[in-house]
């Protein structure tokens, strides 16, 4: 199989082509002598070598001393008589050879000493252009020295990007049709028997797979013995698809081609289900370079073999379908793939092209498409609204575009692997299109090859859609072109059968011809056609009977004459038109609802000639000697204003009224758009390079949308904010809340500032205003790098901005196709855009932004009882339309704010304070108004600062505190106590760390709905079998406590011991334990904090714990189990590590209520020990046949006593402190009024000593208010003794170590301070003790103890190390 060798891209230029496709490595073939002469004309070439080169193609010779370039030579063929060749084959053929024949000619002397020079080159005759591979700089030179070059330029890497949306779909199981072939009215020409037969249609696309069940039977080179035959019909560029069916290399080539021709059975995918086709493979996922496109085009012309031998234009597709182009401000020579174009049009190929996916902006179609001599497609829904993404025009030098809409969004088709799916974009729109045409010419084969008369029908046919956004009228514009594309109504405008020619002249009184008129034949079927340059026109029509009538600009409409066409026959006409009586056309352009007058702004009559009008400084505009006729007004002011287009009928000398409708932001900024008003610095900015940033002092504070500004950060990319400093050059339509904003984009594009340019600033005065200049000198485009511009941009005091225009390079990128144009506010939520990615700029233009007429308002707030000035004050000003400005006060008390004219409510508020409302009546401009204010606010003032109360064990007193409101507004109170710590009797300082409780007594016991025996349940576990040594203690000691909190513990050892968990290796395991606070001597709410646990092992390296808390209320069944918070955490297989697990939990536990903690998990081993418990622990677990709640001991378990406890706040009525409650609250004080507030003291409390807490005083004031400290003393009952020591290890103190008080009556696990000492207070018959002492490195230390009535025994521990 033939493989065109890939000449490498080593210096290219990397491009996207945005659409939906694009294509990949070309093949080529070497022209071969051509025996006819052939007329040609020859392109203009530079007079100097040097000027030949492009900028980049130069800098990269320069660079690295080779590169890849063209050279495009300057003769062209003169294919005009191919339109005149009636056969196919023939006019094919004559094309053909024409153009290898130019080719040969104008490049033999550069093919020589290309050849001499060793060089890697080929030929391309579609363009008349050879690609050189790796070139020299001085190859490069000498070739450029030949007269038959025209120019020398980079290679250029093209990119591939995908449809604007992708949705998967599946094969209709109904016989329906898709919407799309129901919206152009296919089903009505299939029904007419006309369904594309003998018409070869092909797309320059991403490939086909040729195999697909809706396409394959279509296919012109599948045999009917199942083989393949891609000579002549598959151009494979990469060479991935091998012998057999063709290949699509992404999805794109499959889909469009389904939509053109595809189908099978009952789901009829395509518009012309018997068309066959062909097809080329320009994608191999790395992108094309220009070459592959060039080989494209020459092998749509002339098909070969697979191998590239033996041209065959006879085989040329009927129809070619074009679902890419280049998007708006691409590096690309804007005649690319102009000839080629035209060389198909010249051959009969219909060029079917999208028109672009960069809408909805005007200007934004791709070529291309947007050529004069191509026809483009827009996109619309199933609903009939165009699609958002469908480019707008006009296009290129104006023209229409797009020239007609086809359905484009969410169309189902093809894709690769016998599948469908929807695709959206400008990209499945043109398939309709060239199905529609594969429709029209086998429905009427004297249309074949007739490129103009086709136009036509597709233009008088299409359904008029109006939307005059971009241009245009309701009938032709430059969002729907002609209106929506109509295939039935195309085919009943053809001349299907029996047909002949109309023919004639159309001459001026003095017999000259008339090129462009327009010839009406109107009969059964109409047909409009235009003259050539020589006035001539042919048309083919049914036979019968036809009124022929003339129009051209300057003419009056001729008569229309009477003729009759019979079959086969050519009824000539010749028609002369007189010249139209002219007039002059005159008007007034000024903004609606006023007369102010719209200056400087150009006026456009459309359908004529005439170079637009620009209006004076009166809004004047007028047009000389206008023939009489029907044309169309129309004022294009960007951004500034709703485009104006009006119909303007003349038949006498005409004046006209045009009102414009400015537009106007939510921030009161709109713009006018004038001339003459490129303002120019004289200072120069030390400003320069690539994406370059600095910023400037202002002359003055600037204000913009409300705000005022004192410094300007400008950058080299075109746009200057007042925020900080950025050099984003990468443009946005705006609004955008991203970087820049507060604002000014006079050309935010990707700039750069070399040598040859520079921003300079000036301070002048503009109409007496003050006003300050930046101007960007000779600036250049990063890309294309031969454009510069002069712009500038005008600060006036008022806070008016114009941006003025100077020279700019005559290219659609330096008028501004990729750059945005407006102003913008601080949050990037209010803008005036003139212009996004739209070359509307020109040398002489000026926009003036106007700021709204502004004010200011500023003023001092103060505190009403105090007089101080207050910061962060808000002052909100709300206009009549709800609209707000909020400015916030400084240091000083003082705000200032900028607003428009007009009145405004003004509402002043600050933190603490009541808010106090004005007005402000704004009513001269520049002027100001002071509102100023003082708020009110309450103010607190108590009659105690401490109380204190001094109790034995069970006592309680009261203390009053009067609160007292002496401030100007009402004060909400909040009165609430906090724990401040406690020292033990006999002590000398403060518990730093919490006790873990014992149950004192007997621990309330949860009702079991069931029992059970003690045998092990099957599956459960006491280890993983991985873990450590049974009866193992792990190293690791008991998480510290907070001082403030107090741990509910039922284990007598913290001890975690191989071997003594339990747990269900299989699914999740549930470990539970129940508590009651009143059994811990909590004789007040207990609020869960945290739970904590230890590990033995887990069956995984690590696994998730979650942590639930429940109340319970009947019988321990999880049906009775109300969960009121949970939490989670990671714990890994560490032997003996700690887990604290927070809990927000939201309830409050009573002393009577059972809370119930679950740690659950996958095979989870919670460290226990066989130590005694004061509750069983419980297991629940659906994967060992226990759902419910049950004991371990019962389970089989009696040693696996896991360690879970959980820790809270225990807390009082008053908040927070289990001693102290205060009454009332919560309440309000109005001014001048008091409130006596109760603090009890009880002490209900297990240890006599010193307690503090202080109340606090929360309010809704500015002011802060002390807290009141509290103070309980509490004496030792009789009977009671203290017992206290300290805990050391190798000579020093250890903090932290577990002192295990084992009692008679109940038990108690403290922990050691930081100097290692513990004391705890104790009723004489809780005696003896067991005192166990633990930490962690240390072996254990056990001794007996008593407790003595009203004194203290001392019990040291010295721990030995392991």
């Amino acid at each position: 199989m033939y493989r065109r060798r890939k000449i490498a891209g080593r210096a290219t230029t990397a491009v996207t082509t945005a659409l939906a496709l694009l294509a990949a490595s070309a093949a080529t073939v070497a022209p071969a002598a051509v025996a006819q002469t052939v007329p040609t004309t020859t392109l203009t070439a530079a007079d100097e070598p040097e000027e030949k080169f492009s900028s980049k193609v130069l800098a990269q010779l320069e660079n690295k001393k080779t590169a890849d370039f063209w050279i495009q030579f300057a003769d062209k063929a003169d294919l005009a008589p191919a339109e005149d060749i009636a056969d196919w084959d023939e006019r094919g053929q004559f094309v053909y050879d024409a153009l290898r024949a130019t080719a040969k000619k104008s490049q033999a002397s550069v093919v020589k000493e290309l050849t001499a020079a060793g060089a890697k080159y080929q030929s391309y005759w579609i363009n008349n252009a050879i690609f050189v591979d790796d070139g020299s700089l001085e190859l490069a030179e000498s070739v450029a020295t030949s007269t038959t070059v025209a120019g020398i330029h980079e290679q250029i890497t093209m990119q591939y990007d995908k449809p604007v949306e992708k949705k998967a779909s599946g094969e209709k199981s109904a016989a329906a049709v898709e919407w799309g072939l129901d919206a152009i009215n296919a089903p009505e020409v299939w029904e007419l028997g006309y369904t594309g037969a003998g018409i070869t249609v092909a797309n320059f696309d991403t490939g086909v797979d040729g195999a697909h069940p809706a396409l394959q039977s279509k296919y012109r080179g599948f045999n009917a013995d199942g083989t393949y035959d891609n000579d002549y019909n598959y151009f494979d560029i990469p060479g991935t698809c091998g012998d057999g069916a063709p290949c699509d290399s992404d999805q794109h080539g499959t889909h469009t081609m389904g939509t053109i021709v595809g189908g099978t059975g009952t789901n009829q995918i395509g518009v012309a289900p018997d068309a066959t086709w062909i097809a080329s493979n320009c994608i191999d996922n790395a992108g094309c370079e220009w070459d592959d496109y060039l080989a494209n085009a020459q092998w749509f012309l002339a098909p070969t073999r697979t191998d590239g031998s033996d041209a065959d234009p006879s085989k040329r597709p009927h129809v070619v379908s074009n679902s890419w182009g280049i998007p708006p401000g691409v590096n690309l020579p804007q005649d690319w793939m102009s000839a080629e174009t035209q060389a198909w049009n010249a051959a009969g190929i219909f060029g079917a092209w999208a028109g672009g996916n960069e809408g909805p902006g005007c200007e934004t179609g791709r070529f291309p498409g947007e050529f004069e001599h191509t026809y483009s497609v827009g996109a619309f829904d199933v609903n009939g609204a165009i699609a958002s993404f469908s480019a707008r025009g006009p296009g290129r030098n104006g023209t229409l575009l797009p020239n007609i809409a086809a359905p484009g969004v969410n169309v189902r088709s093809s894709i690769p692997g016998g599948g469908y799916a929807n695709f959206s974009g400008t990209s499945m729109a043109t398939p309709h299109l060239a199905g529609a045409i594969a429709l029209l010419w086998s429905a009427a084969p004297s249309l074949v090859g007739d490129i103009e008369g086709t136009i036509a029908l597709l233009d008088e046919t299409a359904v008029d859609t109006s939307d005059l956004s971009c241009g245009g009228t309701p009938e032709r514009n430059n969002v729907w072109g002609e209106g929506k594309l109509d295939v039935a109504a195309l085919v009943d405008a053809a001349p299907t059968a029996g047909t002949g020619t109309v023919a004639g002249t159309v001459s001026d009184a003095s017999g000259d011809p008339i090129p462009n008129a327009s010839v009406v034949i109107d009969g059964e079927r109409d047909r409009t056609v235009s003259t050539g340059a020589d006035g001539t026109f042919s048309a083919a029509v049914l036979a019968g009977d036809y009124t022929v009538s003339a129009s051209a600009f300057g003419y009056v409409t001729s008569p229309a004459a009477a003729v009759t066409v019979d079959v086969d026959e050519t009824e000539n006409v010749a028609i002369t038109l007189e010249a139209a009586p002219t007039h002059a056309v005159t008007g007034t352009v000024h903004f609606e609802g006023s007369s102010e007058p719209v200056a400087g702004t150009p006026v456009t009559l459309r359908g004529s000639p005439f170079a637009p009008a620009t209006t004076d400084a009166d809004g004047r505009f007028a047009f000389a000697d206008v023939p009489e006729g029907t044309y169309s007004l129309s004022v294009q002011l960007g951004g500034c204003a709703a485009p104006y287009d009006g119909e303007l009928v003349v038949d006498g000398a005409e004046d006209v009224d045009i009102a414009i409708v400015p537009n106007v932001d939510a921030g009161g900024y709109s713009c006018s758009v004038t001339t003459a008003d490129y303002r120019q610095g004289d200072t120069r900015v030390n400003l320069t390079g690539d994406d370059a940033a600095t910023s400037v002092d202002l002359p003055f504070d600037f204000p913009l949308y409300g705000e005022s500004y004192s410094r300007a950060f400008l950058t080299s990319n075109g746009h200057i904010n007042f925020l900080g400093s950025t050099t984003n050059y990468s443009n946005v339509a705006i609004p955008a809340t991203g970087q820049p904003n507060a604002a000014l984009y006079p050309f935010w594009d990707d700039l750069v500032l070399d040598a040859s340019a520079g921003v300079y600033s000036a301070t002048t005065t503009v109409d007496g205003v003050p006003a300050y200049v930046l101007e960007w000198r000779n600036v250049r485009k990063y890309s294309p790098d031969t454009d510069r511009l002069n712009f500038s941009v005008t600060l006036l005091a008022n806070g008016d901005v114009t941006f003025g225009y100077g020279a700019l390079t005559d290219s659609s990128s330096a008028k501004g196709d990729s750059a945005t144009v407006g102003v913008e506010n601080a949050a990037g939520t209010v803008a005036t855009q003139y212009s996004f990615n739209q070359a509307v700029l020109s040398e002489g233009l000026s926009i003036t932004f106007d700021a709204p007429a502004v004010a200011s308002v500023s003023g001092v707030v103060k505190d009403y009882n105090t007089k101080d000035v207050i910061e962060g004050a808000d002052v909100t000003l709300t206009a009549a339309d709800g609209s707000e400005v909020t400015a916030t006060t400084g240091a000083d008390g003082s705000y200032s704010a900028l607003v428009s004219l007009g009145r405004y409510g003004v509402e002043i508020a600050a933190d603490g304070y009541e808010s106090l409302t004005k007005n402000a009546n704004l009513t001269e401009e520049g002027g100001t108004v002071t509102v100023s204010g003082q708020l009110k606010a309450g103010q607190l003032t108590l009659s105690k600062t401490e109380i204190a109360a001094s109790l034995a064990i069970g006592g309680s007193a009261s203390r009053n505190i009067k609160i007292t409101n002496t401030g100007s507004a009402p004060a909400e109170v909040n009165l609430g106590a906090r724990d401040g710590g406690y020292v033990v009797l006999g002590g000398d300082t403060a518990s730093t760390t919490g006790v873990v409780k014992g149950v004192q007594g007997k621990a309330t016991a949860a009702k079991l709905p069931f029992s059970s025996g003690g045998s092990k349940a099957d599956g459960l576990r006491s280890t993983a079998s991985t873990g450590a040594a049974t009866g193992k203690v792990a190293a690791a000691s008991y998480p510290e406590l907070a001082a403030d909190e107090v741990t509910l513990s039922h284990s007598t050892s913290h001890e975690i011991v191989a071997s003594s968990s339990v747990a269900c290796p299989s699914g999740i395991t549930k470990l539970l334990r129940t508590y009651t606070p009143g059994d811990f001597g909590i004789t007040a709410g207990f609020q869960p904090t945290s739970v904590t646990f230890g590990i033995q092992e887990v069956a995984t390296p690590s696994t998730t714990a979650t942590v639930t808390l429940y109340t319970l209320s009947g019988a321990f069944t999880y049906a009775n189990l109300t969960p009121i918070g949970s939490g989670q955490v990671t714990v890994t297989n560490d032997f003996g590590s700690w887990y604290t697990v927070p809990i927000d939990a939201d309830a409050v536990i009573a002393p009577d209520d059972i809370l119930v903690v679950e740690v659950a998990g996958a095979a989870i081993y919670v460290g226990g020990n066989p130590s005694a418990e004061t509750s069983p622990t419980y297991l629940a677990s659906d994967g060992c046949g226990t759902p419910e709640p049950t004991t371990a001991d019962s389970l089989g378990f009696p040693d696996s006593n896991l360690v879970i406890d959980v820790t809270g706040e225990v807390a009082g009525a008053g908040g927070g402190v289990e001693w102290l409650d205060v009454q009332p609250p919560s309440f309000t004080l109005a001014p001048g009024k008091s409130v006596t507030a109760v603090a009890t003291i009880t002490a209900a409390v297990d240890q006599p000593g010193t307690y503090t807490a202080s109340i606090n005083v929360g309010n809704s004031t500015p002011y802060d208010v002390s807290p009141i400290a509290a103070t309980m003393t509490v004496k030792a009952p009789s009977g009671w003794g203290k017992i206290t020591g300290t805990v050391s290890g190798a000579g020093a103190p250890i903090e932290g170590a577990v002192v295990a008080l084992d009692g008679v009556s109940y038990d108690v696990v403290l922990r050691t301070d930081a100097d290692g000492t513990y004391s705890y207070w104790m009723q004489k018959s809780n005696a003896p003790l067991q005192v166990t002492v633990s930490a962690d490195g240390f072996v254990p230390q056990t001794k007996k103890a008593q407790i003595v009535a009203g004194q203290t025994t001392v019990y040291n521990f010295g721990l030995t190390a392991l």
